[in-house]
């Protein structure tokens, strides 16, 4: 890990303390894993894309312009484009990354702590997971690592949904859409 990267991963982990379970440090680690991964193959400016991985659950902060330098407003741009309109590599292969930690048993498991966290029913959460997983990842590589996890939280949200509707015929309830 070059300098930079390391004195940017001691100045950022404070940075999510404050944030809801499913999205503290540990979830900025399997997205630096998964761009590891990913990114080197493709031929991903991995100088830009870990950065921009470690920051992009983060608001703006003097503390990172200070580290990151020339590059802070490209990294920040590149955090902010992944999860809204991606276009470069970069961008797709930290799209794929935050998606890919919404799927399978963790992203079950994030999505119901980010849910009690929040007092979610039920019913909001699966909404959610079921919204993740009509997503699409965009780098073949991404599709490929999900296919597993995607088939698993499938047959998790069928078997949910089973329970459910069973629940609400034995207490009288109409089913929910």
């Amino acid at each position: 890990m070059s300098e930079t990267l390391s004195i940017l991963v001691e100045r950022v982990r404070p940075l999510y303390e404050g944030k809801d379970p499913a999205h503290r440090f540990d979830h900025i680690e399997r997205i630096i894993d998964f761009c590891l991964r990913v990114g080197p193959p493709l031929g991903a400016d991995m100088g830009l894309l870990l950065p921009a991985a470690l920051v992009h659950g983060v608001k703006e902060d003097e503390r990172l312009r200070e580290v990151l330098g020339e590059r802070y407003k490209e990294v920040v741009n590149l955090a902010r484009n992944a999860s809204k309109s991606p276009q470069t590599l970069e961008e797709r292969v930290l799209h794929d990354a935050n998606l890919y930690d919404a799927l399978g048993a963790i992203g079950i498991a994030r999505a119901f702590t980010k849910g009690g966290y929040e007092g979610q029913t039920i019913e909001e959460t699966l909404r959610i997971m079921k919204e993740n997983i009509r997503r699409p990842l965009l780098t073949q590589e991404g599709r490929r690592m999900a296919e597993e996890r995607l088939e698993f939280m499938r047959r998790f949200l069928e078997r949910l949904e089973e329970e459910m509707r069973v629940l609400r015929t034995v207490s009288g309830r109409p089913p929910s859409p």
